[in-house]
């Protein structure tokens, strides 16, 4: 995440987070840093490939949440899926 920030690191309500067509939660605690090369502090946090409902061939992830104040955010990733051919994806 990465918003105009209403500062999305003491702003974000962490538990309404729900990564992939699950809604999978987080399963760790989120960490600030820079990920990118834009100087905003990005969140990164973990979360269960199967629990997100991630398949193979999948190209995005969407990620939605609220913020304290109840302003909903939602972002869309791009991702790519590995290894399918082991079974470690749906």
């Amino acid at each position: 995440f990465n918003p105009d920030r209403e500062d999305l690191a003491t702003g974000l309500n962490r538990s309404s987070v729900a990564i992939g067509p699950a809604g999978a939660p987080l399963t760790g605690p989120f960490v600030e840093g820079l990920i990118n090369a834009d100087s905003h502090a990005d969140l990164t946090g973990s979360f269960n490939v199967f629990d997100a409902g991630i398949a193979c061939g999948d190209t995005e992830l969407q990620v939605s949440g609220e913020m304290v104040s109840g302003l909903p955010i939602e972002a869309s990733i791009a991702i790519e899926t590995e290894d399918c051919d082991t079974g470690c994806h749906p």
